[in-house]
């Protein structure tokens, strides 16, 4: 089971994701489900190979944590990485802060430990800022619609916590608060 390290969303702020959460499970995308075991987040790092590292990297996360301050995240609506099957997101408007806590993660993370492998399509150059809320759907299309037409846009949004879970089912190893 891989590790990710992610940006997790605020109470009661991430009630506004999961409220879409329920809109798309209500419309039939069961793929969404899944989203459930864990709070509405941003992932900043995949770690698919690091079984025995999850002290030493909890570590090297609390570091990073230490130095960021809490992030203001707006999210100006839904986007698709393209499948098949797709996947149906949020894209937050990628601030300077984002983008410098994602880049001084990836870099603290390639000195701490060499050797970790990275998920290439979380790597700066490849990163793209997403809220996740259907992994798996036939009909992006449809899920699109749903999450329009349910919400008030942009979403504003709080972030405070850096965490390292183990992905699935979902397992906070640990949480650390930013700042």
């Amino acid at each position: 089971m891989p590790l990710a390290i992610t940006l997790r969303i605020d109470d009661p702020d991430a009630a506004s994701v999961t409220a879409i959460w329920e809109t798309l499970l209500a419309g039939g995308m069961e793929a969404t489900r899944r989203n459930f075991a864990y709070a509405p987040h941003l992932t900043l790092a995949i770690l698919p190979d690091a079984p025995d590292e999850e002290d030493a990297i909890a570590d090297t996360l609390a570091g990073v944590a230490g130095h960021c301050a809490p992030l203001a995240l707006t999210l100006s609506g839904p986007g698709i990485f393209p499948g098949p099957p797709a996947v149906v997101y949020l894209a937050p408007v990628p601030r300077r802060e984002l983008l410098d806590l994602h880049q001084d993660l990836d870099a603290t993370l390639a000195a701490r430990h060499p050797g970790l492998a990275r998920a290439g399509h979380y790597l700066p150059g490849a990163f793209v800022p997403h809220v996740t809320l259907c992994e798996a759907t036939e009909d992006p299309a449809a899920a699109i619609s749903a999450v329009l037409a349910g919400s008030a846009w942009p979403l504003r949004l709080r972030a405070s916590r850096l965490e390292l879970v183990r992905f699935h089912p979902a397992r906070v190893v640990a949480s650390f608060a930013m700042g």
